[in-house]
């Protein structure tokens, strides 16, 4: 009967041992998971913050590649314009002061195509 009782008492020690340890171990895994959760609380808003920064930076994209366009439109103006006025200068320098108003366009069709040109970049920039 000692015999059993001393087995039965060293099997009760290695138990609660092992249910320490096991204790233990949850312990640890119940702080891991609380850590855990305090991260995916922080980090819940991040996916959207990181959906709005790419959505604004498509927007700067945008933005950017308009205002080239229209750069590029505006310098194209320009040249145009002066383009007319070395039309202009070689009318004045060819022709009698009669130059205002549709004779000049029926006297010269590249004026009429740079001024069309010119008309039609205009309502591109609004």
């Amino acid at each position: 009967m000692d015999k059993q009782l001393a087995q039965a008492t060293m099997n009760l020690e290695v138990a609660k041992a092992s249910n320490c340890a096991l204790l233990r171990e949850v312990q640890e895994a119940h702080a891991v998971v609380t850590q855990l959760s305090a991260t995916v609380v922080r980090s819940a808003g991040w996916e959207d913050q990181v959906a709005a920064l790419t959505q604004e930076d498509a927007k700067s994209n945008r933005v950017w590649s308009l205002e080239m366009k229209a750069m590029t439109i505006s310098a194209k103006c320009t040249s145009m314009q002066a383009e007319i006025y070395r039309l202009l200068d070689q009318i004045n320098d060819q022709h009698s002061p009669d130059w205002m108003g549709q004779t000049l366009m029926t006297k010269n069709p590249e004026i009429t195509i740079i001024l069309e040109k010119l008309v039609a970049d205009g309502e591109a920039l609004k």
